[in-house]
C-alpha cells in the first residue's frame, strides 16, 4: 500500500530552515541504521498512518483503551503508541481509518497530543480499503469468520497449557461447551443463517521463550526484544508476531488471511506483572490488513485469551466482537461491572444465563439485522399515539423500531425490540423469565466513519407496563404479545410527552402519554366530589360489661403459614409512567 511519507518534522519559528533540515536528515539517518527502534524527538511534527486501538477489559468491568500507531511506508516507518491528553475526549477519536497525527514529541516510540487525530481524506482516508465496513444497513461484515489459534505456553511459568488442538476444534464446531453449543451454531443463530463458521486453524502448543526478538522491518516501541516477565501492550503484541512467524515456518502461509488471531495464554498468568486483574484483551478494529483484498477485504484483529474462560462461547464472541469495532453495552447507571451492565447483549457483561445474542443497535451495526421502520419528530408529534408490531428480535432479522428525535447529543438513535428467551443461544433473561416477553429500548449514537460506541439500555418493561426515556419525553406502552402470521409479535403504542398533566383538552391528542382519551383523563374531566356523608345515629347505651374469667381464655393455635408459592415471573402493572429497570444481574466476570 502506498503511503505518502509523513511531514515528520516542522519548523519551529525560532528555527531556520537549514536547522530544521539538518535535525530531520539526523532522525532519517539514525532511523536507517536500527531500523527496529522508534523515532524520539521534542520537535513537535505531524504524521499521517493508520490509528489503531486495544481494548483490555479488567475484572471489575473497566474499559482501558491504548491507541498505536502505523505508518506504512517512508523514513519513520513502523509502529508507534499514542498518548492522547485527558481532555481529548475519546469518543471523539476514530480509529481504523488513515489520519493525521499532530503531536507535540515522541519519547521511546511513543506519539504525545493533545489534539484529536485527523481524518485524511486526502491520503486515501475516504477511499474504499479505508471504509468503515459499509456498516448498517448491509451486511458487509464477514459472512464466514476465520480464525488462527494460538495454544502458548510461557518460559518460566510453573503451569503448562492443558488445551489441546482437539480442544479448540470441537469448541468451534464439534461437541463445543457443556450444553452442546458450539461457535459454529452460536455465529448461524444469532446471524439468522447470514454468518456460518469460516475456516479455523489451531498451532500449538507453542512456548514463548524466556527472551527473544521478532524479525520486523519497521520501528516498534522497545525494539524487537521481548521476554515474559510481564504483560505490557508491546509484549502482547511481540508475542503474537513471533507466533506468526512460528506458523509460516508451519507452513500456514501469509497469517493475515483470517479475520481472527487468538494468543490461547496459559493457566497461572495472574502470577505475572501486568497479567492479572482483566479478562480478555483485543483490538479495536483490525490491526493488520492482508495484501490481497481479495483474500481478506475486511483485516485481522487481534485477541489474547485467558485460560479459564476457554468454554465460555460468549468471551470468544465479546472479544470478536471488539475486532468488529463493537464497544461495550452499557446502562445508564453503572452496575458491579462499570460499562459492562446490559445483560441483553454479548457485548455486555455475562447475565441471564450466560449466552446472548446482540442487542438491537449492535446487530444493527454488523448488519446482521435491522430496524423494519424508523420514526422521526414528524412522526412522533407531542400527544400523538404511532402503533407498531414488533416481531420478537429472534425471528427475523428486521426486528426493530429506530427513532431519531431533536434534543439528543449528535446522532443519538434510540431503538424499541422485543426479546424473549429463545434457546438455545439467546437467553438473556434468568430461567423464571422463560416465556416472559419484554420490550426493550437501547440508544446508539455510533456512525459509519465513527462506530466504536457504546449501546445503552435505556429501559426495559413487559406486557401492560410502559417504559420511557425522560429526556425526549417518550413513551411506550407494551399492550400486547401475541401470534400474528406464524411469529411472535409485540403490540406497542408509542407517545411523545408535553408535560404531567394533560394541556388541552378535546384536541385528542394524549399530552401526558397516560393513554387516556381527553374525556376520560382526569386532568380534563375531574371526577365529582363523592356526596357528604349522612349524620350519624346517636350511640346506644354502653352495654353491662361482662365478667372477666378467672384466667385469660386460651387462643386457637395460629394457622400455618401458607406454602411459598414460586415467583410470578409477570410483575404487577405500576401506574402509568412508574418504570424501572427490569435487572436480570450478571453472575459472571466481564471481558
Amino acid at each position: 500500500m502506498a503511503v505518502k511519507p509523513p511531514p515528520a518534522l516542522h519548523r519551529p519559528p525560532v528555527m531556520t530552515l537549514a536547522t530544521t533540515s539538518l535535525l530531520l536528515l539526523m532522525l532519517v539517518l539514525a532511523l536507517s541504521v536500527s531500523t527496529c527502534w522508534a523515532l524520539d524527538t521534542d520537535i513537535p511534527g505531524s504524521a499521517s498512518g493508520e490509528l489503531l486501538g486495544l481494548v483490555t477489559s479488567t475484572n471489575d468491568g473497566a474499559d482501558t483503551i491504548t491507541y498505536q500507531f502505523r505508518i506504512v511506508d517512508g523514513a519513520a516507518a513502523g509502529l508507534y503508541g499514542v498518548e492522547f491528553c485527558r481532555d481529548v475526549a475519546q469518543d471523539k477519536i476514530i480509529t481504523n481509518q488513515f489520519t493525521t497525527v499532530h503531536y507535540d514529541k515522541i519519547a521511546d516510540g511513543v506519539m504525545y497530543t493533545c489534539q484529536l487525530p485527523l481524518q485524511a481524506k486526502g491520503l486515501g482516508g475516504s477511499g474504499p480499503q479505508y471504509r468503515r465496513r459499509q456498516l448498517f444497513e448491509t451486511l458487509n461484515t464477514p459472512t464466514r469468520p476465520s480464525y488462527l489459534v494460538y495454544i502458548t505456553s510461557l518460559c518460566g511459568l510453573q503451569r503448562q497449557q492443558d488445551k489441546t488442538v482437539q480442544d479448540v476444534l470441537q469448541l468451534f464446531q464439534g461437541a463445543g461447551d457443556k450444553m452442546n453449543r458450539n461457535m459454529k451454531g452460536y455465529y448461524e443463530s444469532c446471524s439468522y443463517n447470514q454468518v456460518t463458521l469460516g475456516d479455523v486453524t489451531v498451532v500449538g502448543p507453542v512456548e514463548i521463550p524466556c527472551s527473544g526478538s521478532v524479525n520486523v522491518s519497521w520501528s516498534i516501541p522497545g525494539g524487537p526484544t521481548f521476554d515474559t516477565k510481564s504483560c505490557s501492550e508491546w509484549t502482547l503484541q511481540k508475542w503474537m508476531y513471533y507466533l506468526d512467524a512460528y506458523a509460516k515456518k508451519q507452513g500456514i502461509g501469509e497469517t493475515t488471511k483470517y479475520h481472527h488471531k487468538v494468543m490461547l495464554l496459559p493457566p497461572g498468568m495472574d502470577s505475572i506483572t501486568n497479567c492479572g486483574g482483566w479478562a480478555g484483551t483485543s483490538t479495536a478494529g483490525w490491526f493488520e490488513r492482508s495484501t490481497d483484498p481479495k483474500v481478506n477485504k475486511y483485516g485481522t484483529g487481534r485477541i489474547w485469551m485467558k485460560p479459564e474462560n476457554f468454554y465460555r462461547l460468549e468471551f470468544w464472541m465479546h472479544e470478536a466482537g471488539h475486532n468488529m469495532m463493537m464497544a461495550h453495552a452499557a446502562t445508564p447507571q453503572a452496575c458491579a461491572f462499570l460499562d459492562q451492565c446490559d445483560w441483553t447483549c454479548l457485548m455486555g457483561a455475562v447475565g441471564g444465563q450466560n449466552i446472548r445474542c446482540l442487542n438491537a443497535p449492535h446487530n444493527w451495526q454488523l448488519g446482521w439485522g435491522r430496524p423494519f421502520q424508523r420514526l422521526n419528530d414528524g412522526d412522533l408529534g407531542y400527544g400523538k399515539h404511532v402503533t407498531v408490531q414488533i416481531p420478537a428480535q429472534m425471528s427475523t432479522p428486521d426486528s426493530s423500531v429506530a427513532m431519531s428525535l431533536r434534543n439528543t447529543s449528535p446522532n443519538q438513535v434510540f431503538y424499541l425490540s422485543a426479546r424473549i428467551n429463545t434457546p438455545p443461544y439467546d437467553l438473556p433473561f434468568t430461567a423464571i423469565y422463560n416465556d416472559v416477553p419484554f420490550l426493550l429500548l437501547h440508544s446508539y449514537a455510533g456512525t459509519e466513519s465513527n462506530a466504536y460506541f457504546k449501546t445503552v439500555l435505556l429501559n426495559s418493561t413487559t406486557v401492560n407496563n410502559d417504559l420511557e426515556e425522560p429526556n425526549t419525553g417518550l413513551v411506550a406502552r407494551f399492550l400486547r404479545w401475541e401470534r400474528i402470521g406464524g411469529r411472535d409479535m409485540a403490540t406497542v403504542v408509542i407517545c411523545r410527552r408535553r408535560g404531567d398533566r394533560e394541556q388541552v383538552c378535546d384536541d385528542d391528542l394524549d399530552d401526558d402519554c397516560d393513554f387516556y382519551a381527553d374525556d376520560r383523563d382526569n386532568d380534563c374531566s375531574p371526577q365529582p366530589s363523592p356526596p357528604p356523608s349522612p349524620p350519624q345515629p346517636p350511640a346506644p347505651p354502653s352495654p353491662r360489661p361482662p365478667r372477666l374469667p378467672l384466667s385469660p381464655p386460651r387462643l386457637p393455635p395460629s394457622p400455618r403459614p401458607p406454602s411459598p408459592q414460586p415467583p410470578s415471573p409477570r410483575a404487577q402493572p405500576p401506574p402509568p409512567r412508574k418504570t424501572a429497570l427490569v435487572r436480570s444481574p450478571p453472575r459472571s466476570s466481564p471481558r
